[in-house]
């Protein structure tokens, strides 16, 4: 089997729904869907059974987080890659398997695309599958500094068996640690492709607690990150903070100083010249 789409949900009936419905309608045939839901009350495990006929496995039971539930799905999971799309996500149209998987031959770990955007004023953008990228190739400094969204990504089954599972003791960045280890650390090669994989709507938890993400980033940089490398991080956020400042405020002083004095009125009035 190709791959393996799962979902996770916790009382998230109305953007479940949208999320099976993009997944059910695909022309491509040669995967299986899996539903992970946390023990929902809100009528969410009634929609699971409206589509069960086209869901591979699902379950509803209490869990102990996003990453466990995930985890659940990852044990189940029998595709050779694996994608992620959460409640509230979406596939971009009901040809998008069909059109990556019969366009492209892939070898690569890792696969991404890109993602329409909406917003929290609900306008939409298309956003780069991989905010990590510096000059157009993926680095170890591009990754602590952004990520690779997983509803555009297709990750290689085996991953999971040679790095092992997402990392429980962390409540939202345990996907940006397992591509930051895998890639960004040991190398493992990443395809990106420029298709509109997934609809990702800014209202997940990550979005929500921008604090407690940047602390469980910074903790697990501590954690994972090699000594050596951290200390190059270091130094390399503190020139870009130094450069930041040059050239947003000393930058702008001297090019306001430099037109005033160009436009300033002479001390002098002009001479009027009068007609012979």
């Amino acid at each position: 089997m190709k791959l393996s789409i799962i979902t996770i949900n916790f009382n998230n009936a109305k953007g479940l729904q949208k999320t099976i419905e993009s997944v059910v309608c695909q022309t491509f045939t040669d995967f299986e869907y899996i539903v992970i839901d946390g023990g929902s009350t809100d009528g969410s495990v009634d929609i699971i059974k409206q589509y069960s006929d086209k869901i591979a496995y699902w379950i509803s039971e209490q869990d102990n987080g996003i990453y466990n539930a995930m985890n659940k799905g990852i044990w189940q999971a029998k595709g050779e890659y694996l994608n992620f799309m959460n409640s509230g996500d979406m596939l971009y149209s009901p040809t998008v398997l069909t059109e990556v998987f019969e366009k492209y031959n892939f070898t690569e770990s890792v696969i991404t695309g890109n993602r329409i955007e909406v917003l929290w004023n609900k306008t939409k953008r298309v956003g780069n599958g991989i905010t990590a990228l510096r000059n157009g190739k993926i680095s170890l400094f591009g990754l602590l500094d952004d990520t690779i969204h997983h509803q555009c990504s297709f990750i290689k089954h085996n991953m999971f068996e040679k790095y092992g599972l997402y990392n429980e003791n962390y409540a939202i960045v345990s996907d940006w640690i397992f591509f930051l280890q895998i890639i960004g650390i040991y190398g493992e090669k990443i395809n990106y492709i420029k298709d509109i994989i997934a609809i990702f709507n800014y209202d997940g938890i990550s979005n929500r607690e921008e604090e407690k993400l940047n602390a469980e980033r910074m903790r697990a940089i501590n954690e994972f990150v090699p000594k050596p490398i951290l200390n190059d991080y270091e130094s390399y956020q503190s020139l870009k903070k130094r450069i930041k400042y040059i050239f947003k405020y000393k930058f702008t002083l001297y090019l306001a100083k430099f037109v005033n004095k160009t436009i300033r009125m002479p001390k002098k009035p002009f001479k009027v010249l009068k007609k012979k």
